[in-house]
């Protein structure tokens, strides 16, 4: 039998005190088991503000224990009327609920429900739900726990230490199926705004030492630096170090670099090579910081970074092993990207070919990390909606297409030219443009856009989203607060405003209101 994922969340609990009501209850009083339960997991969020986090958290494995889990996305909705609604996050891969919460008046905390189904057993008719629990996943007597949100930052996180969140099938305690601690929540669009690229280059120790070169991305957030590309099997991972006084950024073991979609873990360790294929577990892995170059070296030696799948007996499985690490610094700079060419169209098949420049206007390479390109219809933007594109490889919609993405259903491509294959275009539909963003170090820059005539079979130019936006008429004006909100009108502190303009661009301001 597979594994269970054993996670858990550290969250605040409403109104826990040692003194009142934050009693851990006995399993066999808390409660009968249910039956024949009707499932009552949400899916789906109502319409609301989506706003993208990368979540940090400490899961727990059962075979395994405790593992780091870095900068995970998820998105979060904030609907109007104050309703939050948010990815369960233990056993996230296959219990694929959402949490519903509640942001309080003041915008700076969300409530929520003890004990919400996160998933469902047919064969038991019972729904998986969680509970607050203490560290050892004992649940707790309380109706609700709480998020904190910083106002300032939006960053949302928990306040106590010793809470966690820990899933049970109903109400049969007798078995735990998941815990975990310490859940942060950062906004995606403020890291992506701090990214520095780096040219990675490393050693596979396990392919006779050959030589591997890649990309990666990193930021530093006061002295934890996180890294994406780090390992090279699994480029999409984070990892995090720390900055020490001695200029060295220490990596813990035990970090999570991929989950399978039964939700069991590979892991990324710090090892001593001993002889060949064999490798001794270390607490931690070095590497050296060049703070004038920008630049990380090391793992020389008989050190390695390595990848172990943890089986259902606890057995540590080697899949990957790297040594001769080496982060240059590659500076990035705003830049306008090249016009999109047009290839063809094809109206029966509603297939739109295209070719998405890697080049600035200057003819000098972009990278293709931050590189995204945007479809309008009759002039507006369009939105690729999971709900009518099934087969789409996101589990959310997609409205800017990241260049390097390609699922051979939605978007094929996997270099510059790219297909794009439409679900039921309006038979009206008279033009279909396209255009590419450049978005490095908060700026963004964006190409003119090509616009294709159906009827005509003909294209043209025209300039995207404009730095401002002089003589064009709003249409609309919306306020939110840093938590994705929306507002009447600004509040005290910081307000986002956004202003969507007739030709279907928008534009989005911060205001400060003392």
């Amino acid at each position: 039998m597979k594994r269970n994922l054993l996670l858990s969340i550290c969250i605040v609990a409403c109104g826990l005190t040692a003194s009142s009501h934050a009693q851990v209850k006995n399993n066999a009083a808390y409660g009968k088991i249910r039956t024949k339960a009707a499932d009552e997991t949400l899916t789906k969020a109502p319409e609301g503000k989506k706003t993208v986090y990368l979540m940090d958290l400490l899961t727990h494995d059962d075979a395994g224990g405790n593992i780091y889990d870095y900068h995970n996305e998820v998105a979060v909705t904030f609907c109007d009327n104050g309703d939050v609604y948010m990815p369960n996050f233990v056993s996230r891969k296959r219990m694929k609920g959402l949490l519903k919460g509640k942001l309080n008046l003041t915008g700076d905390t969300i409530v929520f429900a003890n004990k919400q189904a996160v998933g469902y057993a047919p064969n038991k008719q019972e729904n998986y739900q969680l509970y607050v629990a203490n560290e050892q996943g004992a649940p707790v007597e309380t109706e609700t726990f709480k998020l904190a949100i910083d106002k300032g930052t939006g960053k949302i996180t928990y306040t106590d230490q010793g809470l966690c969140l820990a899933l049970y099938l109903g109400n049969d305690l007798s078995e735990m199926l998941g815990k975990g601690s310490n859940p942060t929540f950062v906004k995606k669009d403020e890291v992506e705004a701090q990214l520095d690229s780096y040219n990675f280059t490393y050693n596979n120790i396990l392919t006779d030492n050959t030589v591997g070169s890649a990309k990666a991305k990193g930021y530093f957030d006061g002295k934890d630096f996180y890294v994406k590309g780090l390992d090279p099997k699994y480029p999409q991972a984070w990892l995090k170090g720390t900055l020490e006084d001695d200029g060295t950024i220490v990596f813990l073991s035990r970090q999570m670099v991929n989950l399978s979609s039964q939700d069991d873990p590979y892991v990324a360790y710090a090892a001593k090579q001993t002889g060949k294929e064999q490798f001794e577990q270390q607490a931690s892995f070095s590497l050296k910081y060049d703070a004038t170059a920008r630049s990380l070296t090391g793992l020389d030696g008989d050190a390695a970074l390595v990848n172990y799948n943890i089986d259902d007996n606890g057995n540590m499985n080697l899949f990957q092993a790297y040594n001769q690490l080496r982060l240059s610094f590659n500076e990035l700079k705003p830049a306008t990207p090249q016009t999109p060419d047009f290839i063809r169209y094809d109206a029966s098949g509603q297939e739109f070919v295209i070719n998405i420049q890697d080049k600035d206007t200057d003819g000098m390479a972009l990278d293709t990390d931050f590189l995204t390109y945007r479809i309008y219809v009759d002039g507006k933007p369009y939105t690729f909606k999971k709900a009518a594109y099934p087969k789409m490889r996101r589990d959310d919609d997609m409205e800017e297409i990241p260049f390097t993405f390609s699922d051979y259903h939605t978007i094929q491509g996997s270099s510059n030219k790219k297909y794009v294959y439409f679900t039921a275009l309006p038979p009206a539909t008279k033009t279909i443009g396209v255009e590419t963003l450049y978005r490095v170090k908060g700026v963004t820059k964006v190409s003119k856009r090509l616009v294709y005539d159906i009827a005509t079979n003909t294209t043209s130019t025209t300039t995207g989203i404009k730095t401002a936006h002089a003589g064009s008429d709003g249409q609309s004006v919306a306020y939110y607060d840093l938590t994705g909100r929306r507002l009447q009108q600004p509040q005290h502190g910081v307000t986002i405003k956004l202003t969507t303009y007739t030709d279907g661009t928008r534009k989005c301001e911060k205001l400060m209101v003392r």
